[in-house]
């Protein structure tokens, strides 16, 4: 009897272990083949805009269905084609110019970790006890947050700007002949 009791609460232990260690994996797994899908795609980005030395608007729609289609995972959120740069007298990569002039291209997208849900992240007041009484205390526990207070957590979690992958290049647009004055 002793040793099933030990048993149990030996994996009692290991679970929560497994279940991040297995969210760890994913979440490495899922950034990796972003990140390269990502890197691909300003590849052909900075491509476009190096043999047209701009980006045309025909090849921009294009390239903006194709990354929504790249981007319409659950990691991958608000993602876009970075035409301009804040380095200033950079002017936006839609406008053509004259063969030659360098041109700032990329893509920027947000990665978003998936980790498993916490029981405090569903409580009314986060930072309450969960259950039982404190010291001087009446009750600790807030009760669970409405569905509308979750959605709006999980929005905001969303928007962190710290998870943002950018891949940005400054190319040199190929020397053809002069076409512009």
């Amino acid at each position: 009897m002793d040793g099933g009791i030990r048993f149990i609460f030996k994996t009692l232990v290991k679970v929560p272990i497994i279940i991040m260690v297995s969210f760890f994996i994913f979440n490495l797994f899922s950034f990796t083949v972003t990140y390269f899908r990502l890197q691909s795609f300003a590849s052909v980005v900075m491509q476009t805009a190096v043999q047209n030395n701009y980006i045309p608007s025909a090849e921009y729609a294009t390239l903006t269905a194709s990354l929504q289609d790249i981007a319409s995972t659950d990691v991958i959120g608000d993602a876009f084609i970075v035409t301009e740069s804040d380095i200033a007298g950079v002017p936006d990569a839609t406008v053509k110019r004259q063969y030659g002039d360098p041109v700032t291209v990329g893509v920027s997208a947000q990665f978003r970790f998936i980790w498993p849900l916490t029981p405090r992240d569903q409580l009314r007041n986060t930072d309450s006890r969960f259950i039982g009484y404190g010291p001087g205390e009446s009750s600790g526990f807030s009760g669970y947050a409405s569905q509308s207070e979750l959605e709006r957590r999980r929005e905001a979690i969303a928007g962190n700007e710290l998870n943002r992958i950018n891949i940005v290049y400054t190319v040199p647009g190929l020397k053809y002949y002069p076409d512009m004055n």
